[in-house]
């Protein structure tokens, strides 16, 4: 069992509590606010949110958690919900073959994200006039659609077809 007792340090002589705690062969380590609560509920928010208000869809729960069963969910342990939301995030907010993606400092500057580029950091991007451009792939960001066309063709030209 574990006790927390908020003493002021000025009232503790440190060297008197540690020969006590080594005689009952017990240890002492300083108590560290945590953050966990508070993550806890963020995702908790997120979670619960109205569906059409940027909260989670039943297929985004599933594909989350393996279940749209909020009850199921909240049955989990703290660690292994975080851990899989995080992951859930990190796979939701990456760019893949076919985003629209823009310049974050240029919100005009749109185009559809064709790959990585050779060189370490860029993206490669197609503009709606066809020209290919390289962007740090840290200034774009996702706008939200996809053209699932783009990957399928990229794809297409990679296996060289029979009928050539």
């Amino acid at each position: 069992m574990k006790y927390v007792i908020d003493v002021p340090e000025d009232r503790i002589d440190i060297s008197g509590i540690r020969t006590v705690l080594a005689y009952a062969n017990t240890t002492m380590a300083p108590y560290v606010e945590s953050d966990t609560a508070e993550q806890a509920w963020k995702i908790a928010q997120d979670i619960m949110k109205d569906p059409g208000r940027d909260g989670m869809l039943n297929a985004e729960l599933n594909d989350c958690f393996g279940t749209d069963d909020i009850y199921m969910i909240a049955k989990l342990p703290y660690a292994e919900i975080k851990e899989k939301y995080d992951a859930w995030q990190k796979r939701k907010n990456e760019i893949k073959v076919g985003d629209e993606v823009r310049h974050k400092d240029e919100p005009r500057d749109i185009m559809v994200y064709t790959g990585t580029d050779d060189e370490p950091g860029y993206a490669s991007c197609i503009k709606s006039n066809g020209r290919v451009v390289l962007r740090r792939a840290d200034e774009i960001e996702r706008t939200g659609r996809h053209f699932p066309e783009v990957a399928e063709l990229l794809e297409k030209m990679r296996k060289p077809d029979a009928d050539h």
